[in-house]
């Protein structure tokens, strides 16, 4: 379950409400093991092709001159030790394959045929047996081109003649080296993609030591629209799962066109830093202002579409790409081959027609001043990446080439971590309150801070007493605390001599050197309850309300009744009541879940907490607004005498106490009384909770 996420430009990561529900998603991407020599089979599919690999390994190739084109630095992989297969590889550069294990030690003999496939025969493998290439500097000279592969099949080089054909089939090829026993997945939001669905994802097949691949054949009378999002995962010989991260990988309409889709992807993994800065704090808040818009115009016929991210350039930076061959400007970089960039997407891309390239391309990205409109560096790698396959009839080569290795500054920013109950302004009553933020804000700005940092400020009303102005004991996890309702905003023109009437109370409670929290909290629920029936008509027939309520009403309705059984039977410990110790659901939403109908007992709550929800909202869009993020701090636990432990107990262990060991601060450590977490309990509906 979840709450209004009011901190939305906040979350760093993905927010949660323990750090102990993190798992460790550590993939073995760049991890050798060359003791290894058992060889990942091809799994049998329905799959007819497989395209041939990136590149056919022989004995040694040709050292190349310097500034020679080398693909960029590949993860290291496992060494197998294959069986004899033969292929067939068409001369469009597909590989008819048996679900064997092979690898190419060099090509023993070729025969044509009349058909328009190649007959090799490929012999066992052995570790000696890799390619030497010389490493080259990381920038090109005009003369760089990657080395030519020993018994390359250059295919046919066709550009799509016609705007009528449907997407026939899709080419998954993914850069990544695996364990024995580990598996890959493609999955999408797409019935050919089993609708995102693992146990109905695309098989992808071990290829070579570099890749894996899969292939989707679309049937006659089926059509591919709208944008289609996928995404690859890892299955390790555990079942356990490894999902890449982000959801930016895309079959973009514009491809329609095309009969075959082939792309070439990079595995995004989770431990990359630079998938920080596509998080909402940094996209719509941190960087907002670097953002520079490119929209260069997309040719109407190419090859190949180009796709990368660069989170942290400047503003008026952008992207930029040169190569070896003639269409991407032969390594000049005065008229570099510009990279377009809008908020709608987090990639440059870039579209080029390379139907008459001589293959293999070598290429770089670069950095451009679009404001000087001037090239300023190549990215910080010190091979080029390189194209070795050619062009297809009717095919579209997507080449996702991940992150740019750019130089660019490191983020730096600071901030405050501050509770709210400590920003008592004058205009507030005897404490801080969420209108008070902005105040925060304008000091914030004027001091050049990013961040600002809060105490829990979710509802704490358990004994009526101090005690509840303790802040990890939280009634409800998403229940705010009417504490720092502004009273002001909630009242109306009718009622406003009922506020006016507290207003020499409030001069004396905010004099006061430390908030008194039980007088704070009896004179805003007084009044708060003095205005409720001449209000609440016209907040829970609006249609603002009405959308909050709806959102919310999973924990604010079971929060609403439990704060009412509290009052009824002055306590919250819930195993003491005389009715409805235990949660009942029908029980309950037949008493409360119609906030008109609802006793006032139990629907001033939904009144309480949509004008907090407001006022909260209010003040975080001005952070935002201002350039500030705000981060919201979640107690590690629930209160064992809360909404939440009443409506789920099943999810924690009652039974149990959570704490901290010893310290330098508690010799004896601490005992908080917070029940812990059932997490196998809460694994069953996929951690909903959370």
């Amino acid at each position: 379950m979840q709450g209004f996420n009011y901190f939305r430009p906040l979350n760093f990561t993905t927010l949660s409400k323990s750090k102990s529900l993190k798992k460790d998603t550590e993939t073995n991407s760049n991890t050798a093991n060359k003791e290894n020599k058992t060889a990942a089979k091809l799994s049998k599919t329905s799959l007819k092709e497989v395209i041939a690999p990136a590149k056919e390994e022989t004995e040694e190739t040709s050292t190349p001159k310097p500034g020679n084109a080398k693909p960029a630095k590949s993860p290291k992989i496992v060494t197998a030790t294959p069986e004899k297969k033969e292929i067939a590889i068409s001369t469009s550069g597909n590989v008819v394959a048996k679900p064997k294990n092979a690898a190419i030690k060099k090509i023993s003999t070729v025969e044509k045929k009349k058909s328009p496939a190649l007959k090799v025969k490929v012999e066992n493998a052995s570790d000696e047996n890799k390619v030497k290439v010389k490493t080259t500097n990381a920038t090109p000279d005009a003369t760089a081109k990657p080395a030519k592969r020993n018994a390359q099949i250059k295919p046919d080089r066709v550009v799509p003649q016609s705007d009528k054909n449907e997407i026939r089939k899709i080419t998954f090829q993914l850069r990544y080296s695996t364990h024995v026993g580990q598996s890959l997945f493609v999955t999408g939001n797409h019935p050919f993609l089993g609708n995102n669905d693992p146990e109905k994802a695309v098989a992808l097949n071990y290829l070579n030591n570099e890749y894996w691949i899969g292939v989707i054949d679309i049937p006659e009378g089926k059509k591919i629209t709208g944008v289609i999002s996928y995404q690859y995962f890892l299955k390790n010989p555990d079942g356990t799962i490894t999902t890449e991260w982000g959801n930016d990988k895309v079959i973009d309409p514009d491809l329609n066109k095309f009969s075959k889709l082939h792309f070439f992807d990079t595995w995004n993994d989770a431990s990359l830093v630079e998938n920080t800065f596509y998080t909402e704090p940094f996209q719509e808040v941190l960087l907002k202002e670097n953002f520079t818009d490119v929209s260069e115009k997309r040719s109407s016929k190419f090859t190949h579409l180009f796709k990368i991210k660069a989170p942290l350039l400047s503003k008026d930076r952008i992207l930029c790409i040169v190569g070896s061959c003639k269409e991407l400007g032969e390594w000049s970089v005065e008229k570099p081959l510009l990279l377009s960039h809008t908020k709608d997407t987090p990639w440059f891309t870039a579209t080029v027609d390379l139907s008459n390239a001589d293959f293999p391309v070598a290429y770089k990205y670069g950095v451009y001043d679009n404001a000087e409109k001037r090239f300023l560096s190549y990215e910080e790698e010190n091979n080029n990446r390189a194209l070795y396959e050619g062009v297809s009839p009717d095919t579209a080569i997507v080449v996702n080439d991940g992150f740019a290795n750019i130089p660019s500054p490191a983020f730096k920013g600071a901030g405050v971590a501050i509770p709210v109950f400590s920003l008592r302004s004058a205009n507030s009553f005897g404490v801080g309150e969420f209108s008070d933020l902005k105040l925060l804000v304008d000091w914030s700005k004027k001091v050049r801070l990013k961040l600002i940092q809060l105490l829990p400020v979710n509802d704490t009303t358990a004994t009526h007493t101090f005690t509840d102005s303790y802040p990890y004991a939280a009634i409800s996890a998403f229940a705010l605390h009417p504490l720092y309702l502004h009273l002001p905003s909630v009242v109306s023109k009718e009622n406003k001599a009922l506020l006016a009437s507290l207003n020499e109370q409030r001069i004396v409670l905010n004099s006061k050197a430390e908030v008194d929290y039980v007088a704070v909290m009896s004179a805003k629920w007084d009044l708060l309850k003095q205005i409720f029936s001449s209000q609440k008509e016209q907040t829970f027939k609006s249609d603002d309300f009405h959308a909050f309520f709806l959102e919310n009403s999973h924990w604010l309705v079971p929060y609403a009744t439990f704060s009412y059984f509290r009052e009824k039977y002055k306590t919250s410990d819930f195993n003491q009541w005389a009715t409805n110790t235990q949660y009942d659901e029908a029980a309950i939403t037949a008493l409360a879940s119609t906030p008109l109908k609802a006793d006032e007992a139990i629907s001033i709550y939904y009144y309480v907490q949509y004008h907090l929800h407001l006022q909260l909202k209010d003040a975080t869009a001005y952070a935002h607004k201002n350039g500030i993020v705000v981060k919201g701090d979640i107690p590690i636990g629930i209160y064992r005498y809360s909404a939440d432990a009443w409506q789920n107990p099943s999810l924690y262990n009652m039974d149990k106490q959570a704490g901290a060991p010893p310290d330098d601060f508690a010799v004896k450590g601490q005992n908080w009384g917070f029940p812990t977490y059932n997490w196998q309990k809460m694994k069953e509906d996929g951690f909903e909770w959370w």
